[in-house]
């Protein structure tokens, strides 16, 4: 009893002392953050508590932040009225008005990224401010990032150029703002790019360790950096002092440093004599001289002859040629290489599109040329936006409105249009205030501007669709035919879709050539066709469905093969396929069952062999249905000159049209070159046998890649990984 009685005189004080505390002390005490929740009123939105409480009213047009949802910041939000925000405590005092064209909170701190529109000139500028509205930096940069308590800040200087630099939070300046670029590394070091392209390290305090002669460097891991110089890879420490030179591939930092070379290629001829090594990642043929090669993932073109360069620039991605160029792109620029190396587009562009016959070239202008593959611009002004060529204009889009040019550039139908179609019979649908109608390559109206959607069917008719209804008109405004159904246009008849799903063949005079029939058309033949289903002819015999069956008719409608059959194959060979109690067989032309239908699946008889699936495993049958080997394969594959290339399980291998093994089941990679040569890989280590098994290339490579211009192989060694000392 005695310890009770100064147990509660002891809680008494504790209440009371707290009480004290809670009546002198500034900090607000709050509930945790996820008892604070979102409600909407008309339009409008609040802040309330779990249990229903209003704290905010709904009075905000948005409470959150510019860039993320709803949270708050040590008892803050930015709220949104119209299209500026500004800073508001979830008591509902707004601490700034509303200013601000962004407010995006930081994951970490205190801090907040602000930004201003200037009203003269309507352009907006990014500070650092507090959950107070208290400003660290003035409105003056473009662009703020906040990196370890450092501002990297953007600041415009004339032609669209931005220089950056570095601030504290006081604004103070630590890295002058003479540069074109500025990430950070790691370990408080910072990598900036200088006006003339040189790579320099500056601490966080603003002192410049050192100047990089190297082309790139990657961000610091347990004090050290990698750095990169003609592709090759060294280390660079925190004092900015090379450790280990770039001669490696690759190095890898951990507990121990690591180091690989790139892979080996080797050129390797069919009698295995080497007549050439290279060290990149990956090489590709582009002509048997000049390869693509890639090596810490830039990309350039080398002469294998001498192993030298070809390519005056190391570009991020060169990719496909085609034609003989490939569009390449090194940082957010774009040209266009020809296979020599050579310049036909300058790196310079933001973005190339091409096709079989021009380049389409979007200027840093934001506006579009044309080039042909000479180099030769066509296009007098540039424009908007470019469509694709049809063989005889460009559509073009140029104040907001579209217009066509000619493949000399000259603008043959002015920008006037909402919107255009392709050109068609030399006619062209267009949209003109609103209304569609249709013009000629000539720029004359052939049909006049109105309601309802117009397509160009020929140089006769065209359709309009009015509400539900689809018209076929000529030239001469007449309406030809008219339904509400779906038109379809084909070659010389339209197709239109009942609601019930049948099908009416239609002519281009408005006549309707078919009674109504289900399903596929012999759309080929203006007679009416009594049949469900018209498959493809094949040897003569057209398959065709009748009352649910299938069969066979001749090119003269005779019924050759009665229609009693699930499903049916083309003939081949003399023989179809035919399907009874979901089995398959074959039978002759004369309708003789040639094979019982004993089989799950079928392919079609090729050269008196055929592929066949029984139980679940592949087998080749010949005309008298006899399996030519007795071990069924999980997949069979046909390939070059009656081989197969069979699996079982994981593992692959090769047989003859007879069935006997060409290269045995056992690899978990062949590919058959159609030469007498044969590429198998096991276990990861790739080699060459030829079709009696015999050992052509050694089963120790990495890769190897087959280049049948020259009838070489290019075989790769992959480096293993070593440790280094420092």
């Amino acid at each position: 009893m005695y310890t009770d009685f100064y147990m509660i005189k002891y809680q008494r004080a504790v209440k009371v002392f707290l009480l004290l505390c809670m009546m002198t002390s500034p900090v607000m005490l709050r509930a945790g953050e996820d008892d604070y929740r979102l409600f909407n009123e008309n339009g409008k939105q609040g802040i309330q508590l779990h249990t229903g409480e209003i704290i905010v009213p709904a009075k905000y047009d948005e409470l959150g932040w510019s860039d993320a949802p709803f949270s708050t910041l040590q008892g803050v939000v930015g709220y949104r009225i119209e299209n500026t925000w500004g800073l508001l405590t979830i008591k509902n005092n707004q601490l700034t008005a509303p200013v601000y064209s962004h407010l995006n909170k930081m994951d970490a701190g205190s801090y907040i990224i602000a930004a201003k529109r200037d009203n003269i000139t309507q352009r907006i500028f990014w500070s650092v401010i507090d959950q107070n509205g208290r400003e660290f930096v003035p409105f003056k940069y473009s662009k703020i990032k906040i990196v370890n308590d450092r501002v990297i800040a953007w600041f415009p200087s004339g032609n669209n150029v931005n220089k950056v630099g570095m601030l504290d939070l006081h604004g103070d300046e630590i890295i002058p703002f003479t540069h074109l670029s500025l990430k950070p590394l790691g370990d408080l070091r910072y990598l900036a790019e200088t006006a003339d392209g040189k790579l320099r390290i500056y601490s966080d305090a603003g002192e410049h360790i050192r100047d990089l002669e190297f082309d790139s460097l990657s961000v610091f891991n347990n004090g050290l950096a990698r750095v990169y110089s003609n592709h090759k890879v060294g280390l660079l420490n925190r004092e900015g002092e090379i450790v280990v030179e770039p001669q490696y591939g690759d190095i890898r930092i951990g507990d121990e440093i690591m180091a690989r070379n790139y892979p080996e290629w080797q050129r390797l001829e069919i009698n295995n004599r080497t007549s050439g090594n290279y060290r990149y990642d990956v090489m590709q043929p582009v002509t048997p001289q000049i390869f693509k090669v890639t090596a810490n993932g830039s990309q350039w073109l080398i002469d294998i002859t001498r192993d030298s360069m070809v390519t005056t620039t190391v570009f991020n991605e060169i990719g496909a040629f085609e034609n003989g160029y490939a569009i390449v792109r090194k940082e957010k620029k774009y040209g266009v290489i020809r296979q020599d190396g050579k310049w036909l587009l300058p790196l310079r562009y933001n973005e190339i599109i091409r096709n079989d016959v021009f380049l389409y070239v979007l200027e840093n202008n934001g506006l579009w040329n044309i080039y042909d593959y000479y180099g030769v611009k066509k296009n007098r002004v540039p424009y908007e936006a470019i469509g694709s060529y049809k063989g005889l204009l460009f559509s073009v889009k140029q104040r907001g409105y579209w217009g066509f040019i000619n493949r000399e550039g000259r603008e043959v139908i002015n920008c006037v249009f909402d919107s255009v179609g392709a050109v068609v019979s030399r006619h062209i649908a267009v949209q003109f205030k609103g209304l569609y109608g249709a013009i000629d390559i000539d720029n004359n109206w052939v049909v006049v501007p109105a309601q309802g959607h117009v397509t160009i069917v020929n140089n006769e008719l065209y359709l309009r669709k009015v509400g539900r209804q689809t018209l076929v008109m000529n030239y001469n405004d007449e309406i030809v035919y008219f339904t509400d159904n779906e038109l379809e246009i084909e070659s010389g008849y339209f197709l239109e879709h009942l609601s019930d799903n049948n099908v009416w063949k239609i002519d281009f005079s408005g006549v309707i050539r078919l009674e109504k029939v289900s399903n596929i058309l012999d759309v080929n033949k203006d007679n009416y066709s009594p049949f469900e289903e018209i498959r493809p002819p094949s040897e003569g015999f057209i398959g065709i469905k009748k009352d649910g069956r299938y069969g066979f008719i001749d090119e003269q409608n005779r019924l050759r093969i009665a229609n009693r059959y699930e499903d049916i194959g083309r003939f081949k060979e003399g023989f179809a396929a035919i399907k009874i109690l979901d089995r398959w067989g074959f039978v002759d032309v004369h309708e003789n069952l040639v094979i019982q239908p004993v089989f799950d699946e079928v392919e079609e008889f090729n050269q008196g062999i055929c592929v066949v699936r029984q139980n679940g495993k592949y087998l080749l049958i010949n005309k008298a249905g006899k399996a030519l080997f007795q071990k069924g394969f999980d997949t069979l594959t046909p390939g070059p000159e009656g081989r197969y290339l069979v699996t079982q399980g994981e593992r692959y291998g090769l047989i003859d049209h007879m069935g006997n093994a060409l290269v045995s089941v056992h690899y978990d990679f062949v590919e058959d070159l159609d030469n007498g040569y044969v590429i198998i890989s096991k276990l990861g280590k790739y080699g060459v046998v030829d079709l009696q098994g015999v050992n052509i290339v050694p089963r120790k490579y990495n890769a190897i890649i087959y280049y049948p211009d020259e009838n070489v192989f290019y075989v790769r060694i992959d480096s293993d990984w070593k440790p280094i000392d420092l």
